[in-house]
């Protein structure tokens, strides 16, 4: 199980005219331009295959498997 650090990287996100938050946890020694990287990465792949909703993007973030926990989270605007 991933767990949550005390460190994260945040990226709003607009797909289809709804807005997220997706949020990279990682250790505070990791370098954060590489941790924006991965976080652009993920984000491109979210627009990129139309995950238009949460239970998308989980899935697609599974399916990455990325060392880091990531969440994804609606915003309300």
């Amino acid at each position: 199980m991933k767990k949550k650090t005390n460190i994260s990287t945040i990226c709003c996100l607009e797909i289809f005219g709804k807005n997220y938050n997706v949020e990279l946890y990682h250790q505070k020694e990791d370098d954060p331009k590489e941790m924006r990287n991965i976080l652009d990465n993920i984000t491109m792949a979210m627009y990129l295959t139309k995950a238009d909703n949460i239970k998308k993007m989980k899935d697609l973030i599974r399916e990455i498997k990325c060392p880091y926990l990531i969440e994804v989270t609606t915003v309300k605007i």
